[in-house]
């Protein structure tokens, strides 16, 4: 049975990522550490919205699930349009940016469609585990460490807790 006192994933997302901070902060995680900017989004959906904490194992199943897409569309979109900003001849140029937006366009549908699937993909709450920490943070810390272990540093850390406080905020303004 769907929570319908909790906003939508893709809602959620998208308010969260246009948050002070959060963008650039995702783009560092994602370039330097290899994560998965929806999967970190994903997860602080799960402990804001639902105050859900997600074990290592939930979020490695989630994230083999969606790996492909990721792998196959999302990425080489994401690609195209990063590399339409320097070339090759005849980008970068007034005429190819009409083009740079369009691919830009289908790139946010498919980080759409992923989130929408990832969002049916959430686990039943653990039952009666009592965790007095943030599930936010801790989602987040795991969805990192999950992707960049070898280095997961205190700096690289610091860079959830914008996404954290974005997550809260929004997650406190809907309860």
């Amino acid at each position: 049975m769907k929570n319908t006192d909790t906003k939508p994933l893709w809602d959620f997302a998208v308010s969260v990522y246009r948050s002070e901070g959060v963008s650039p902060a995702c783009i560092v995680l994602q370039d330097r550490h290899g994560a998965d900017v929806n999967m970190l989004l994903f997860a602080a959906w799960a402990g804001g919205e639902h105050r859900q904490h997600l074990a290592m194992a939930q979020i490695e199943a989630i994230d083999q699930t969606i790996s492909e897409w990721r792998a196959q569309i999302v990425r080489p979109l994401r690609a195209i349009r990063r590399q339409l900003k320097t070339g090759p001849w005849p980008a970068p140029a007034g005429s190819s940016d009409a083009f740079r937006d369009k691919i830009k366009a289908v790139e946010i549908q498919a980080e759409r469609l992923q989130l929408d699937a990832m969002a049916g993909l959430l686990p039943p709450p653990l039952g009666h585990v009592r965790n007095h920490s943030d599930p936010i943070l801790a989602n987040l810390r795991a969805a990192f460490t999950h992707y960049a272990s070898a280095d997961a540093d205190e700096q690289a850390l610091a860079l959830l807790n914008p996404i954290r406080d974005a997550a809260a905020r929004l997650a406190a303004s809907s309860a």
